[in-house]
């Protein structure tokens, strides 16, 4: 706690109290120390001028001395330098009774500690419930001004030194448990545990232990301060029926009620230690989730106060504790969920062709990347006859489980129908129905699927909803972007799906593509897009269908910095 600027003050304080005597002077000066927003802790040169001018002022306004001791008091303080019209007039008497806590915890101890040394028995108001110190500090203080209340005659100044010495002691206590709460906030189990190793200083008592119960109510030592007993079983199975007792109760346990005096007291004497302790239960919302057991000197240390104090310890760990154990189940949940999604993503990759077919005039080639463990990209390429490929790149909405599921059935379905002849303008209207009756009402595909005959120089194919294939002509050296497109795949049965045919030449390359590769985006949140997919195209305009995707791949990664892909990418590309 600081100390009281003396100098200054003591320049104030004893020609005023030997005017007034020492409580009314006490009382005058901090209720001016309050109205002018001073404080003795930080009183200065300009502060003292400014306080003996108002108290000058109160003094002579209000009479409450003969004309004498203000002359007196007037030099004593100098005032006989100061120009009259600098003495304060009247200032309005009888301090509030109801004091409002600030938020802040300075400044709501300084409070407590100003309303306190004026000699002012207040009742603290708590502004916000949900303020658990605000609430703490009122509780603790109307014990303090209730022992305030019984101190002996004021006029002795007995009042102000114990006033003062009762407050320094509740509030090094409240610091102590504040600066310890604080250090609480973690929601690492291990971090926590070595915060703990502070409680026995922070309760002021010999030992504790802190035990924590789990999902089948056995009960687990957490934290022991007695090392030499820590590990052992019989001592585990005491402290264990302890913390059961507190559970029990939902309340606080003490050790010298005489019930657990005499079913307790051999046990824990025989280990070492003191019969004097109380267990506190660890509550959230009335979910027990331990206990904390604290052995003390003797029964004297544990009044009402202490009691309090340290129940309000146990109530932040609770919290603490709490948040970890959160943490510790969304982690775990977390690493199931890796490992099924992994198992899923390897299930997946095995849904993809390990090997594209190769036909004399066509080469093809492939890039695909998943943005998670299991994605919702899917292609496919299927030698149908002598110089004919059908293919097919699809886009399921979401990602995860649901998504890779929905791959699978993508897949199914398209070899399905290929292995029945089906054409390319009878397929999607099946593929649709066929996802209508088995998808949620959440969930879509846009595909892209056609077949390509190279003998004849022919490519057929269907849009439902996917992004645009670009179609790199050798002859002109540009790009036609193939827009024409219909619904979406799984939205509407009974659609009908129209294919278009476009001749395609020796040298031309045609690039299938999902949104994954157009639409990542870079730190100011610009899209790849399409201008720069086709400038990427161009420039690799002479090279082979796997140096193109490379080519559009790396300029993808230098336009995002290398940021992980938030979708899934596809590349599909044929060069002719």
């Amino acid at each position: 706690m600081a100390d009281f600027n003396k100098p200054y003050l003591e320049r104030v304080l004893k020609p005023l109290s030997s005017a007034l005597g020492q409580s009314k002077a006490a009382n005058l000066l901090f209720e001016s120390f309050e109205k002018l927003g001073l404080s003795p802790f930080t009183l200065d040169a300009s502060g003292y001028h400014e306080l003996v001018v108002s108290l000058y002022g109160r003094l002579a306004e209000d009479k409450l001395i003969d004309n004498e001791t203000l002359k007196r008091l007037s030099t004593n303080w100098d005032l006989d330098k100061v120009p009259e019209s600098e003495v304060l007039g009247p200032q309005t008497d009888s301090p509030e009774r109801t004091i409002a806590l600030p938020d802040d915890p300075k400044s709501m101890c300084q409070t407590v500690l100003d309303t306190v040394l004026k000699g002012t028995l207040a009742k603290f108001q708590v502004s916000d419930e949900s303020n658990e110190m605000q609430r703490s500090v009122s509780e603790a203080m109307g014990l303090v001004m209730n022992s305030i209340s019984k101190l002996k005659d004021p006029s002795t100044g007995l009042y102000s030194r114990q006033a003062t010495a009762f407050l320094a002691a509740q509030l090094e206590r409240y610091e102590r448990i504040t600066a310890f709460s604080r250090q609480l906030n973690t929601v690492d189990m291990e971090r926590l545990r070595e915060k703990i190793k502070l409680l026995p200083d922070v309760l002021a008592v010999d030992d504790v232990a802190v035990l924590v119960a789990d999902e089948s109510g056995t009960f687990e030592p957490f934290y022991v301060s007695m090392e030499e007993v820590a590990d052992d079983f019989t001592m585990g199975l005491l402290l264990a029926s302890l913390a059961e007792e507190a559970g029990k109760r939902r309340g606080v346990v003490s050790g010298f009620e005489e019930t657990f005096a005499d079913m307790y007291h051999d046990s824990i004497a025989s280990a070492g230690f003191s019969p004097y302790w109380l267990a506190f239960p660890l509550l959230i919302e009335d979910k027990f989730l331990g206990a904390v057991i604290a052995f003390g000197e003797s029964s004297d240390i544990w009044t009402e106060d202490e009691t309090n104090a340290i129940m309000r310890v146990c109530n932040h760990l609770a919290s603490a504790l709490q948040s970890c154990i959160h943490y510790k189940n969304v982690k775990n949940l977390e690493e199931r969920l890796d490992r099924e999604l992994r198992g899923v993503g390897t299930v997946q990759k095995r849904l993809l062709p390990e090997v594209l077919p190769q036909i004399p005039g066509c080469e093809v080639w492939a890039f695909y990347q998943p943005s998670g463990r299991a994605s919702g990209d899917y292609y496919d390429v299927v030698k149908t006859s002598e110089g004919t490929l059908s293919f097919i790149v699809a886009d399921v909405s979401g990602h995860g489980a649901p998504a890779a599921v929905v791959m699978a059935m993508s897949k199914t379905a398209f070899r399905l129908l290929l292995a029945q002849g089906t054409p390319i303008e009878h397929m999607f209207p099946k593929f649709n129905d066929y996802l209508c009756d088995n998808l949620s009402a959440d969930m879509f595909v846009t595909a892209m699927g056609g077949s390509i005959d190279v003998a004849a120089g022919l490519l057929q194919y269907i849009s439902a909803g996917h992004s645009p294939a670009i179609l790199l002509q050798a002859r002109t050296g540009e790009c036609e972007v193939l827009s024409e497109h219909g619904i979406l795949l799984g939205v509407l049965p009974g659609q009908e799906f129209p294919a278009t045919s476009v001749r395609i030449a020796q040298g031309d390359k045609l690039i299938i593509y999902t949104d994954g590769i157009t639409e990542a985006k870079n730190g100011a949140n610009e899209e790849f897009g399409e201008k720069r997919l086709i400038e990427a195209i161009k420039q690799a305009s002479a090279s082979s269908a796997e140096e193109m995707a490379n080519n559009i791949i790396d300029a993808v990664t230098k336009h995002t910095n290398g940021l992980a892909p938030n979708d899934d990418r596809t590349l599909l590309i044929f060069s002719f």
